[in-house]
């Protein structure tokens, strides 16, 4: 394994790191909003897509070629992605009253 190829593995692991955090900024988000509203958030549930981003970026760095589409890594990544998406419509709508 090259110096670069080094690099661009702790590149993606630091850049879905960050992904992360800016995740879990809606896990508090939507712990404060149930705390101080009373109405169930599902906060929790927010930990789920970091986690699997975080397995997702794991899986990249870790394969054993410089690969372009690794199968797993793209489903977890999707699936954090989608659950993401379903949880910060519901808090949106959630903080926001309701669909209209």
């Amino acid at each position: 394994m090259t110096h670069l190829e080094i690099i661009c593995r702790i590149l993606t692991l630091y850049s879905w790191w960050i992904v992360t955090n800016i995740v879990l900024f809606f896990y508090f988000i939507a712990k404060f909003y149930e705390r101080q509203s009373k109405k169930k958030s599902f906060y929790k549930l927010f930990l789920i897509p970091p986690v699997l981003f975080l397995t997702g970026a794991l899986r990249y760095s870790l394969a054993p070629d410089d690969v372009i589409a690794e199968p797993l890594g793209e489903t977890l990544f999707f699936a954090g992605g989608f659950i993401l998406a379903i949880l910060s419509t519901f808090l949106s709508d959630l903080m926001m009253g309701g669909r209209r």
